[in-house]
């Protein structure tokens, strides 16, 4: 079969979702879905679904590497099943053309974006569209850390504002933000992977010549310092914390850092090493993940 696709799925524990979201999306090129119960929305004031097990999917392309990476996938499922009630992992062969033509039912985030993996054409909704190729259109719409953060970036924007994306991983956030009018975005991950994968989801979404995507961390001689709108971090807590002092001296003396990925138990701890260098002027929480909006004292 030609350019075909695994499809991998494991049916998790709500609290064990993010170890094997960052196992797929690290084997699968970040082609990875997290299907929840009844399309929450948040911003529509719905329940949070009373679920105690959550489906992480992924999509594996075909290739001399992938019996290998599937079977790293499947040790690492069984080491984490040794802390949890998780799902056997389940397998299906999936061809390219079944792939490409998949589409997600649309995801609104906010009161101005909608996330489709469809062709769908800006007159046909009042929103602001953000096209991703599918898969990654439904899973990361429904992560409360991206859907935070998407939102944050939506309240703050102006145009021709400056946006400095720090572990831009899909590379969701800086589409996003060009998509409200900022006039340039810089993308920053250590991960090759998701170097490659915010270059391809640009080119899925139609924009050129506005952003630039730079592997590495901060300090970076390519990242300059007082010179962004908007900052965000979508990352660990202990990442954000470590890079802290760098983090806020990369916006503009008016400027916003947003900070996410920040679950519970570190909440306090980042608060406390942020505030050693600005102001938390501000804190949303959905489920167990928190993001910060901070800026200079």
């Amino acid at each position: 079969m030609k350019n075909h696709w695994i499809e991998i799925s494991v049916d998790t524990p709500r609290e064990y979702v993010e170890p094997v979201y960052h196992l797929f999306y690290k084997y699968s090129g970040g082609k990875v879905a997290i299907l929840e119960s009844g399309g929450f929305n948040p911003d529509e004031k719905d329940e949070v679904p009373v679920v105690s097990h959550v489906k992480v999917m992924a999509w594996l392309l075909v290739g001399n590497s992938t019996e290998n990476e599937i079977g790293l996938i499947e040790i690492g499922i069984r080491l984490i099943g040794h802390l949890c009630d998780i799902g056997h992992m389940k397998q299906r062969n999936v061809s390219n053309e079944d792939w490409m033509h998949q589409e997600f039912p649309p995801i609104k985030i906010g009161n101005r974006l909608l996330i489709t993996s469809s062709n769908m054409n800006e007159r046909e909704s009042d929103r602001v569209i953000i096209p991703l190729t599918p898969g990654l259109a439904f899973g990361t719409g429904y992560h409360p850390t991206t859907r935070m953060c998407l939102e944050a970036i939506e309240a703050e924007i102006k145009s021709f504002d400056k946006i400095l994306d720090v572990g831009c991983g899909s590379g969701i956030l800086s589409i996003a933000a060009l998509m409200l009018g900022a006039s340039h975005v810089t993308c920053l991950d250590v991960d090759e992977d998701s170097v490659k994968s915010t270059r391809n989801n640009m080119e899925y979404a139609g924009i050129s010549g506005k952003f630039e995507i730079i592997k590495g961390t901060l300090p970076n001689k390519n990242v300059p310092i007082g010179k962004y709108n908007i900052t965000v971090a979508n990352i660990s807590a202990s990442v954000v914390m470590s890079m802290a002092r760098i983090l806020i001296e990369t916006i503009t003396d008016k400027g916003v850092l947003f900070v996410s990925g920040i679950l519970d138990e570190k909440f306090e701890d980042v608060i406390v090493s942020f505030e050693k260098y600005g102001k938390v002027a501000d804190s949303k929480r959905i489920d167990d993940w928190n993001l910060l909006t901070i800026v200079h004292s």
